[in-house]
């Protein structure tokens, strides 16, 4: 009866909604960026921008290698009634996501010129590039600690400050970017997102200073956790790892093979595809629930809670499969499509 409670309830709803919103949110943050840099600089722009989409889904995956697999091991350990061992893995991944953030700054920074040789990064496009990249490097940075904090906060319960710093995310994002654009283009656009982030951070933060804040932080770095962190993430990380090898490869054929103005089809169909995403939003949101019963060795909770997930896919699935069939040709004037045959391919 409890658990039949659980999954009517409310609560259980909000987490399912705000879960939903959290993996979409890293994607449309980059989406919000293609739309303003389509609309304020033109076609060339939103066709620089998808050399950077290689980048964004390997920090993507970065992201989830360490918040996923620590969301599993801390709530684990609450099923286990181990607080303190569960708030060792809380600490650990605050401090995994800055060694993350501090590794990809040394990485884009060193092999800038490696990845737009393999990019083949046209003339036309190099400047667009270039000034987006001056600030992607403290996105890289900023992003895995948002990513982390989102997932540890929501597993706490806290979907009012979740969802808070998703509005700040991504309204924070096309306020910014639009302001900076005009007056600093493409690095305006980068700036605009990184503060929006660093504002998502803050918003956060209150969470720390609400009575019903269960996350302490123990300073905490062990190997063999590490090691166990990364297993549980391994599985959903590599969906990412695939959406940067994939659009790494999808660039350079295109760069090879066709004018640069396709680049700018191809950039939008990054989007779409990624935004499938959006179905790990329900199993993250049966996920703190299921690693608890796991914990608590309650093999009929953990099977209620799978019948609900997949339930909930059937209907998901239905719901945005009629949503991109109605609203595909709207894609083309969201993006600025100007020229008949670009919006026909499109």
């Amino acid at each position: 009866m409890l658990i039949k409670k659980t999954f009517s309830g409310q609560r259980f709803r909000a987490m399912l909604m705000t879960a939903s919103i959290s993996v979409c949110a890293e994607i449309a943050n980059v989406f919000i960026d293609k739309i303003v840099a389509a609309q304020l600089l033109g076609e060339k722009a939103l066709a620089s921008i998808s050399f950077f989409s290689p980048l964004f889904s390997f920090i993507f995956f970065l992201n989830a290698l360490v918040a996923v697999g620590s969301l599993a091991c801390y709530s684990i350990e609450l099923g286990r009634m181990d607080r303190d061992r569960a708030n060792r893995f809380f600490g650990q991944s605050i401090l995994l996501s800055f060694v993350v953030g501090i590794l990809m700054v040394v990485l884009f920074t060193f092999g800038k010129g490696f990845m737009f040789h393999f990019m083949h990064v046209d003339p036309e496009l190099l400047q667009y590039v270039d000034e987006f990249y001056v600030w992607f490097l403290g996105i890289a940075f900023f992003m895995p600690l948002c990513n982390v904090l989102q997932e540890m906060i929501f597993a706490d319960g806290d979907t009012r400050i979740c969802n808070a710093s998703y509005a700040m995310l991504l309204v924070g994002n096309i306020v910014l970017s639009c302001l900076l654009c005009t007056r600093m283009g493409m690095s305006g656009i980068a700036l605009g997102t990184m503060l929006s982030i660093v504002l998502s951070i803050a918003v956060l933060c209150l969470h720390f200073f609400r009575k019903n804040n269960s996350l302490r932080f123990v300073w905490h770095f062990k190997i063999a956790d590490v090691g166990r962190t990364f297993r549980f993430s391994m599985a959903e990380a590599c969906e990412y790892l695939y959406f940067s090898l994939l659009t790494a490869l999808l660039n350079f054929y295109f760069v090879e093979h066709f004018a640069v103005e396709k680049l700018t089809v191809l950039s939008i169909v990054y989007e779409i595809v990624e935004v499938s995403v959006i179905f790990n939003g329900i199993w993250l949101a049966a996920e703190p629930l299921i690693n608890i019963y796991r914990g608590e060795r309650n093999g009929k909770g953990i099977l209620q809670t799978m019948r609900f997930v997949n339930w909930a896919l059937v209907k998901e699935g239905v719901f945005f499969t009629a949503f991109l069939v109605i609203f595909a040709p709207v894609m083309t004037h969201l993006f600025g499509i100007h020229s008949e045959s670009l919006a026909d391919e499109t």
